[in-house]
């Protein structure tokens, strides 16, 4: 095991097996892969909320990057094929369906490579890398600072993270890459927005010298 993949499967280890009872309500809430969809719709209708021009922008470029970001993660992950660890690593922490906590335990030793025979077996998605969670909410939240800069929402997608390691949902490296691919969606809504507002100045510009030489 490579020194990045030993020093991945520790930090997972150290916050998915530190359980508490608030952690598992915490977990539950912020894991949900609803969650980082509200947000961003909420995010969308305070730009819309805004009644100007800049806030029609920004709510435009939220959607157009929460949905760049969930494609690109999506294929990714088809890809990859990354399972998430409650699907694939013995010993994860996780919750069953029905609220219930569990813990992946191999019937036999041979299974502990294979979840054939694996027990108990939970459920979601078993492709896990990058995280779209992590990368929608990032890219959304991204997005909106272009507009109206608040440093206290970049602490939402630290959290969702926090919780996709805790409930077993994904590992370090794919919330990470899952960050990455939001914030490489923002950075690109940034050269949009910047050419946007070049061009518009430029227009200005041209019809006020046309209006000189009237």
């Amino acid at each position: 095991m490579t020194p990045l993949l030993e020093l991945e499967r520790a930090l997972f280890e150290r916050i998915n097996h530190a359980r508490s009872p608030l952690f598992d309500q915490l977990g539950a809430l912020l894991s949900s892969s609803t969650w980082p969809w509200l947000i961003a719709i909420a995010l969308l209708l305070y730009a819309l909320t805004r009644g100007d021009r800049e806030g029609r922008r920004a709510a435009l470029f939220i959607f157009i990057a929460v949905l760049a970001a969930r494609l690109v993660s999506g294929g990714l992950a088809d890809l990859i094929q990354r399972p998430a660890p409650k699907h694939a690593v013995v010993g994860t922490h996780f919750t069953e369906t029905n609220g219930q906590h569990a813990v992946l335990k191999p019937r036999t030793q041979a299974a502990a490579a294979t979840l054939t025979n694996a027990t108990p077996r939970p459920s979601g998605p078993l492709d896990a890398c990058p995280s779209p969670e992590a990368a929608t909410l990032l890219a959304a939240i991204g997005v909106l600072s272009l507009f109206y800069f608040q440093w206290w929402l970049f602490v939402l997608p630290v959290l969702s993270g926090w919780a996709q390691l805790y409930t077993g949902d994904h590992r370090p490296g794919d919330v990470l890459i899952g960050w990455l691919i939001g914030a490489a969606v923002a950075a690109i809504a940034r050269t949009a927005q910047t050419g946007m507002g070049r061009s518009r100045q430029d227009l200005k510009a041209y019809q006020a010298h046309l209006a000189q030489r009237r």
